[in-house]
């Protein structure tokens, strides 16, 4: 019986990153309108994919734990924000248990959450109309995979999507910064505007954005740029920040006895 105790603030750092990656079509045929849930190692990994972009957000499980998985709706893993909460002065204590129980009339497995100030939530798992969970994607493979190939150069250009990229918007806290791997593929060298997945890094969250592209010609894509005429007449600029306030003043003669960094 898989238990884990976490705060509630660690709970939303499992689902806030990766809900923006898991399917919004209510009727996904793959079943990935869900969050992932799975224990494995010792670890809780929650996972979001859409075919798209994969997140997966990590979780060590001091106590242990026995190896399981369960994917739960989107809207259902949503709500668990909403319903469990935290604030700077309350972070109540949360207890997550995985398996086995009573949900409406049948047995089936599930997901609940119980926290300490006498909230609870109970979750079923995503099933077919024949009783079977939907196969979910090997993301440990895929991530993997991607892991195991060498890196490759971005190039002067790299097309990405926007609408992918603002997808990892919280996978990182502030200041944190998110890092891009461009992954090489050994057996088929790099041509011209291929596909290549780019991993993704921030601290407890990795994943993969897919498709983007590599061009040979950049030049040629700036050179046919409008802005190019719109700016023809604008004098180039220094890009180098101005010195803060306090740098420019210098130090302050009243700090003399303070010991240097």
């Amino acid at each position: 019986m898989p238990r884990i105790d976490m705060l509630t603030s660690e709970l939303h750092a499992l689902l806030v990153p990766v809900l923006p990656h898991a399917s919004t079509d209510p009727d996904d045929i793959k079943g990935l309108n869900t969050v992932r849930f799975e224990i494995r190692h010792d670890v809780l990994y929650t996972v979001g994919f859409d075919r798209y972009t994969i997140a997966v957000r990590r979780h060590p499980i001091p106590d242990g734990a026995d190896n399981t998985a369960i994917s739960i709706l989107r809207e259902d893993a949503a709500n668990l924000l909403k319903i469990f909460k935290f604030t700077k002065k309350t972070n109540p204590e949360l207890r997550i248990l995985i398996e086995e129980m009573t949900i409406g009339d049948e047995r089936r497995l599930g997901l609940r959450v119980d926290s300490e100030d006498d909230k609870r939530m109970v979750l079923g798992s995503l099933r077919w109309g024949d009783g079977t969970p939907p196969a979910y994607p090997n993301w440990r493979g895929m991530i993997a995979d991607a892991l195991a190939r060498p890196l490759t150069p971005a190039g002067p250009m790299l097309g990405m999507s926007a609408q992918l990229m603002a997808r990892w918007a919280k996978a990182a806290p502030q200041g944190t910064p998110l890092r891009l791997f461009i992954a090489e593929d050994e057996e088929r060298p790099l041509v011209p505007r291929r596909a290549r997945p780019v991993l993704v890094l921030a601290e407890d969250t990795i994943g993969l954005i897919t498709p983007v592209t590599l061009d040979d010609d950049p030049a040629s894509v700036l050179a046919a740029s409008p802005w190019n005429s719109d700016l023809a007449d604008a004098a180039p600029e220094d890009l180098t920040p101005p010195p803060r306030e306090a740098d420019a003043a210098g130090p302050d003669d009243d700090d003399d006895d303070e010991e240097p960094f």
